[in-house]
């Protein structure tokens, strides 16, 4: 008989954090999912594990291992009816997850934050799914100079609402060099756990429906 173990679902409580799976699908509103699949982690680091593929109705897309500082195993794969399952299989296990309720943020972004700014992203209460929400970051210093800061999780959201404060964002680079400039990459995630069955090489798994927004940080 098949394992199969439901991974409990967060809350979405403020204090309460909102994991994304080792093993994971991602929609951004278009016409294609991507896949992900970090298998047997290790420290800052996924094993390389072939054969494995993401399935979506009738759609079968190989998912190799590929990447270049981390790799892992990827693929994309058209959304198609989003309510129906997607499948990430390595031949001894699986995960099965459906993504969450689409969302659209409401709110004026700003195009350039300065300490003491703010704005305030909203969305409709049609999920019972937990929210959170991450960045990503490059800087530019004064010498011209630029590089990737490595984003960075911002926590869960509690409610249909998120606040983004440039002091917050800012504090969190304190310990980092001094930049002239950070350009921010904000996501919004809707995120429902997976299933996982038999013995599959990820410890979790998770569908995410996300939005983004960008903007310039200055200090």
């Amino acid at each position: 008989m098949k394992r199969l173990v439901l991974v409990a679902l967060v809350t979405g409580c403020a204090d309460q954090p909102v994991p994304i799976g080792a093993a994971n699908v991602r929609h951004d509103g278009g016409g294609m999912v991507t896949a992900n699949a970090c298998m047997d982690a290790q420290f800052l680091s996924c094993s390389g594990v072939y054969g494995v593929f993401v399935a979506h109705g009738t759609e079968v897309e190989p998912m190799p291992y590929t990447g270049f500082l981390f790799p892992s195993n990827s693929a994309t794969i058209a959304v198609g009816d989003p309510t129906q399952p997607f499948e990430i299989s390595d031949g001894t296990g699986r995960a099965v997850m459906q993504l969450p309720e689409p969302f659209e943020l409401a709110g004026t972004v700003p195009v350039v934050m300065h300490r003491g700014d703010s704005f305030t992203l909203s969305w409709d209460n049609n999920s019972t799914a937990p929210m959170r929400w991450d960045y990503d970051d490059s800087f530019e210093d004064s010498d011209g100079g630029s590089g990737g800061g490595g984003g960075g999780d911002g926590g869960p959201i509690s409610g249909t609402s998120v606040t983004i404060s440039a002091d917050d964002l800012l504090d969190r680079f304190s310990g980092s060099p001094s930049a002239a400039s950070y350009q921010i990459g904000l996501r919004v995630e809707r995120v429902r756990q997976a299933l996982l069955a038999g013995t599959f090489h990820a410890d979790s798994g998770s569908a995410v429906e996300q939005r983004s927004v960008g903007f310039r940080l200055v200090p």
